[in-house]
């Protein structure tokens, strides 16, 4: 046990007064007289099982509680790491405290919790997994956001906040597949997901570029970073700049890019789940089986991502009044996969992607000022840019969506540009193709504005109306 002297500090309307190491409370000095300045009586230990071990007398007196570590493998805060002020009551505040029938409750005014704190090392070769966990542990139990300096985590098994989806990703990732007669999948949310890490939001935010390496492989979808918080209080955020990589895609000192990787392993860079708010910014992945998956994600927002080396980019099944802006993919085999309802898509850029954007189902949805290029060489024989709508007869259509200032070029040998498959009351207005041409099936209602479809001039007038 460490118990620390400290000096009187003159603060407006208190005095922080000294309290002596020692095994009884006897060193500290009585009641103030009245009218004297309230007197804060704070012992200091050297982490959390200290405190809980230590005779009850040694805090009987005591108005604050020290920890000068957060953890006992992290390292000594000069001004302590955390505080716990006495209470006759509960609050009811995660992280409470109750020794010897005293409430003692966390102080939430501080830093941000810094991976550094709990043995992180970033240097791209420890496995840093375990600090990055006690970390996150020591962030859910108290609230708080969880720092990383700039470096290199490498980790060698899901880095996970919340509970996991015990169905998996299967299902949700390849019900947005185009696939003739597809159905799609149902969705499963564990029971977990509503009950656990709802009331403690929870952010994660880099200091400076980070990658995290993740340095294992899995026999199914698995991902690296996984985030399942369900806020009710307060904005659940991830502000990067991050990006999660395979080791082969590190040289040892930073991201090594390789537009020809392949996939491999089965993994995810992130994967979001759970209502609620959120704020995903500044995210990135290469040679990612999928770059990132985010499942029935309400309400929130995700922008400033960037994925290459991709199978599929960026997978969003069952978005609902969701806003995804800002999205650079290049060099993958599928771009953005959507289906949802309310949502706003926007300034989405795709280079040399096999697929750029995949919509089996959409109502009253927004896309928006997108920019598709595919100059590859290898055939493509039968896909498209853009697809909108599953097979006809499928059960997954197009509904009262507008396209605004989309412009695509596909010059894959074998690549057309759009394909409608099942659309009601589309529009697209400003939109063009020059390259690749356009294929439509069942289609009413479609309105046209201002878009040149320079290699699909017979559209049918009964599918589309030309303003």
């Amino acid at each position: 046990m460490t118990l620390t002297r400290r000096g009187a500090i003159s603060i407006p309307g208190a005095t922080i007064a000294a309290k002596l190491a020692g095994s009884s409370a006897g060193a500290v000095a009585g009641a103030p007289p009245s009218g004297a300045p309230r007197q804060i009586r704070a012992v200091e230990f050297d982490d959390r099982d200290h405190f809980l071990r230590c005779p009850a007398e040694l805090v009987a007196d005591a108005t604050h509680v020290v920890l000068a570590r957060v953890h006992p493998r992290a390292a000594r805060q000069p001004r302590g790491s955390l505080t716990y002020v006495r209470s006759a009551d509960s609050e009811g505040l995660a992280g409470e405290v109750v020794k010897d029938g005293i409430h003692w409750l966390p102080l939430y005014d501080r830093d941000p919790v810094n991976v550094l704190q709990f043995g992180a090392a970033g240097d791209g070769q420890t496995d840093d997994i375990a600090a990055l966990e006690v970390a996150r542990d020591f962030a859910l139990g108290f609230g708080g956001e969880v720092e990383f300096p700039a470096g290199n985590y490498r980790i060698t098994r899901t880095f996970r906040i919340g509970p996991p989806r015990w169905r998996g990703y299967e299902e949700q990732a390849y019900r947005t597949n185009y696939l003739k007669g597809a159905e799609q999948a149902p969705l499963h949310v564990d029971e977990n997901l509503y009950a656990n890490y709802r009331l403690m939001a929870i952010g994660l935010r880099a200091r400076g570029a980070v990658n995290i390496i993740a340095d294992f492989t899995a026999d199914r979808l698995t991902p690296v970073v996984e985030y399942n918080v369900m806020s009710n209080l307060g904005v659940s955020s991830i502000v990067g700049p991050f990006r999660v990589i395979p080791p082969a895609l590190f040289d040892g000192r930073r991201y090594r890019r390789n537009s020809g990787y392949k996939p491999t392993g089965n993994l995810i860079g992130w994967a979001f789940n759970g209502h609620g708010v959120k704020r995903i910014q500044g995210i990135a992945a290469s040679g990612m089986t999928i770059g990132a998956i985010a499942v029935s994600l309400y309400w929130s927002s995700l922008s400033d991502m960037h994925f290459e080396a991709c199978g599929d980019c960026l997978n969003v099944p069952n978005a609902n009044a969701m806003r995804i802006s800002n999205v650079v993919m290049w060099y993958s085999e599928r771009g953005l996969v959507i289906d949802g309802a309310a949502s706003y898509v926007g300034q989405i850029h795709a280079q040399q992607v096999g697929q750029e954007l995949v919509v089996p189902f959409a109502e009253c949805c927004d896309f928006e000022d997108c920019y598709f290029e595919d100059a590859s060489k290898e055939p493509s024989p039968g896909t498209h840019a853009v697809t909108l709508g599953l097979e006809p007869n499928a059960g997954k259509r197009i509904i009262a969506t507008q396209m605004r200032s989309v412009r695509v070029g596909a010059r894959r040998p074998g690549k057309r540009s759009f394909v409608i498959r099942t659309a009601t009351g589309l529009t697209l207005n400003g939109c063009r193709e020059y390259s690749g041409g356009v294929d439509a099936d069942q289609v009413s209602n479609g309105i046209l504005i201002g878009t040149d479809f320079a290699h699909a001039p017979a559209l049918p007038g009964d599918r589309f109306t030309r303003l």
